[in-house]
């Protein structure tokens, strides 16, 4: 009898479907990437064109220095790669008047 009891509650069990244990939990997101800003650039040393100034501040295209001794500014073109004096007037229009004045002659003091 107990044979028989045992035969039917393993019978039992065997049809009874197996409880499934739960997926596994989903592994925690990573984190996010921490965005490192640029580096500034570096400012770039401009040698002067000519002894006794000082380069004040230019782009590409035009750049100003300035004579510390006598405030005698000179105006310079890049052309075709090489730096010739011209006009006041030609920087102070590309670079404004806050290169001409105000940082030539902050480099002076």
């Amino acid at each position: 009898m107990r044979r028989a009891l045992f035969i039917v509650v393993v019978g039992l069990c065997a049809a009874c479907p197996a409880a499934k244990a739960p997926p596994p939990a989903p592994p925690p997101p990573a984190p996010a990437p921490v965005v490192q800003p640029a580096p500034e650039p570096e400012p770039q040393v401009v040698a002067p064109i000519e002894a006794g100034f000082v380069n004040c501040c230019g782009n590409a295209s035009y750049r100003i220095e300035i004579d510390c001794s006598q405030m005698m500014k000179r105006c310079y073109s890049n052309e075709t790669g090489s730096w010739r004096q011209t006009y006041g007037r030609h920087c102070r229009a590309s670079l404004g008047e806050s290169c001409y004045l105000a940082d030539c002659d902050a480099k002076c003091q």
